[in-house]
Formats: C-alpha cells, sequence, structure tokens
C-alpha cells in the first residue's frame, strides 16, 4: 500500500484487517493450483493465481493489487506483481505484459464504442449497439 501511495511503509506492528479472503485451491501430485483468490482489507484489493510446488517450495503466481478507495473493478487499476522461485529466495516482479495487454484491450474497447456510435442511427439506441458488441466478443 505505502510503495502504491509513494509513502514509507508504516511501523512494525501495525495490524491490517481483512474484509474478506477467499479462494479455492485444487491440488494434483504436490502441485497447488489456485485461480480465484481475492483479498479485501480497508487499504487494498487483491486477486492472485498461481501455483506453487510443494514437492520443490517453489512458487509461481501473480497477485494483482489495487487500491480499495473509490470505483468498481472495471475502472480500477490492478498492478499485477510476480512472485517466483523457491520459497527461500522468492523473486519479485511486475507482470509488465498484463499491464500492456489491459491497457491495450481497453483502448480497442473505446474505439470499437466510437465506430459503433458512427454506424448505428442514435434513434435504434442502447439495445442495438449492446448487440452489437455482443457480436464482437465484448
Amino acid at each position: 500500500m505505502a510503495f502504491l501511495e509513494g509513502r514509507s511503509p508504516k511501523p512494525a506492528g501495525d495490524a491490517i484487517l481483512f474484509e474478506s479472503l477467499t479462494g479455492s485451491a485444487n491440488v494434483n501430485k504436490g502441485v497447488v493450483s489456485n485461480r480465484d483468490l481475492q483479498l479485501i482489507t480497508s487499504l487494498i484489493l487483491a486477486k492472485g493465481e498461481g501455483t506453487s510446488n510443494l514437492a520443490t517450495s517453489t512458487l509461481d503466481y501473480t497477485l494483482s493489487l489495487a487500491l480499495a478507495r473509490g470505483g468498481e473493478d472495471k475502472k480500477r487499476v490492478f498492478v499485477p506483481i510476480t512472485i517466483k522461485g523457491p520459497y527461500a529466495d522468492l523473486k519479485y516482479g511486475l507482470n509488465l505484459k498484463k499491464i500492456a495487454k489491459e491497457q491495450l484491450q481497453e483502448e480497442a474497447e473505446k474505439r470499437i464504442d466510437k465506430e459503433l456510435e458512427k454506424v448505428v442511427p442514435k434513434d435504434l439506441g442502447a439495445p442495438l449497439q449492446e448487440g452489437l458488441k455482443g457480436l464482437l466478443g465484448r
């Protein structure tokens, strides 16, 4: 949270209370897979997915974080952080490919909306536009 706000972290010992922590896991031959982690606190929202290999003690996980304040999920900017490696020496990084993909998808959706507005007569309104969006896989 401190990183996202550009400030120094709180001193050790300050508690962060979870409002909700949910997720499911599948275990197959010592590999734990999770695709639906959700964490909600008063400060941050987190979504996670990845695997943990219990036999080799390694993790390959992406945790996407956003500020909890204001807006709905679609309007929030989630920052995907990768966590990989052996448990004793985890490496952290930004998933730049995922960030770029999300930005390109958002830009494409805006352009499609603009083009639909040019093609669809205004008197036909939203129902036809929504139907056309459905045809385009949106």
